[in-house]
């Protein structure tokens, strides 16, 4: 699984992961600010990575956004756009017209895409 967003909310849904054991694992994370993620990475036994596109790329099953309400699609995206399922922090989004770009990208290649709340 990957991560969007390496802040106070992603703490509380690692932990959760944690508790899964072997039927789920952080692999990947990702925050806008670089020195965050390798951080959040080396605590978690995940890859920090630098670009969105890259970490799409990288072979993830599912992702988890867990940014502010106004980066939510703009994490999310990426990952739809490559057949990803993604999980994002509620609020969905900050506007209807970012909520429809998520349900439309999710609609046009099949991913998933849902709220998670703690």
């Amino acid at each position: 699984m990957g991560l969007v967003g390496c802040g106070k909310v992603a703490a509380f849904h690692t932990y959760a992961l944690s508790r899964l054991q072997d039927k789920a694992a952080l692999r990947a994370v990702f925050d806008i600010e670089s020195a965050r993620a390798r951080e959040f990475a080396a605590a978690h036994g995940a890859r920090a990575f630098d670009c969105l596109e890259t970490m799409a790329q990288s072979g993830l099953d599912a992702v988890l956004v867990c940014t502010p309400p106004m980066a939510h699609h703009t994490g999310a995206l990426p990952f739809l756009n490559h057949g990803i399922p993604v999980f994002v922090e509620k609020p969905f989004a900050a506007t209807l017209a970012q909520a429809d770009a998520m349900l439309e990208a999710s609609s046009k290649i099949g991913a998933a895409v849902g709220v998670c709340c703690q």
